[in-house]
This record gives C-alpha cells, structure tokens and sequence, in this order.
C-alpha cells in the first residue's frame, strides 16, 4: 500500500522508514492494546475499546486476546526492546527471516500454543534448535524518535 511517501507492506506491516505499525500505546488504559491497535487502524481508541467490551459481553473470548495482544506487541516507547529475546529468542529469529513484526510472529505464536493445547511446544522447542542465531549487525536498529506514522 501507498500512503503518500510512505509506503506500507500489507503482509509485514512495516514500513520503508522503519516504524513499527503494530504497537501497544504507552498512555492507554489498561495495556495500551486498544489505543495501539486505534493508532495502528487509524481509529478513534473508543471504538476498539467498544468492539472489545460486547465481544467481551456476547462472546467472551476478548479478554483472551487483548491479553495475547498484551503479551505480544511491544509498547511503543520500548520499541528498541522489541527484538530481544522473550523466550529462547524463536519468534525474534523468525521475524529477522521472514522480516515480519516480532509482535505479530508473537501473536501467531501464542494462537498455535492455545489452539494446540500445548503441542506447539514442540515444534517451538525444534525451532529453537534448526533456527541459526542471526548476526548482530543484521538485526535492525530501532527509530524510536518516529513513534507516529507519517502520511
């Protein structure tokens, strides 16, 4: 996608100038996911906060996800601690490979862990052990003067 001079890749979320779309607000209410995810989508932080509360009230599973989604993106004021190792360092590893979001690599990790009922481990755990460790120069340094998209 095209944003003025900014250009977005839809499947990684990222951007040529290096922001990071995917974020967690630093002055949300609770974990700064509702206000992160409006930043991201361009929305008012009301409406997601909304959509949370009846899905919350009619299905339940909201509290679930905000918390994976907690769990998953990094706050935006500690984006230049996103990309060190949370847990054995696979999903980090993955995003520097597939040059996706560590945040989002995290989300989908934490999707299969529940929905497989804990046999994701292992294939995490055999990851951890085919994945090489990447050269620390090709890990990409973080611009955290630029927490705003620009347009």
């Amino acid at each position: 996608m095209l944003f003025g001079d900014l250009v977005i890749d839809s499947l990684t979320m990222t951007s040529t100038h290096g922001i990071t779309r995917w974020t967690r607000s630093k002055d949300g209410i609770l974990a700064g996911v509702c206000s992160g995810l409006a930043k991201s989508l361009d929305m008012d932080p009301w409406l997601i906060r909304i959509v949370f509360l009846v899905s919350f009230l009619f299905l339940g599973l909201s509290i679930l996800v905000y918390i994976a989604l907690a769990m998953s993106f990094p706050r935006e004021d500690k984006l230049n601690k996103a990309m060190e190792p949370f847990f054995l360092g696979v999903c980090r590893r993955i995003a520097l490979k597939t040059d996706t979001e560590v945040g989002v690599v995290r989300l989908f990790a934490l999707a299969l862990l529940g929905t497989s009922l804990g046999t994701a481990i292992i294939g995490y755990l055999a990851l951890y052990l085919l994945l090489p460790e990447p050269h620390p120069l090709s890990i990409p340094k973080t611009d955290t003067s630029h927490s705003q998209r620009e347009f």
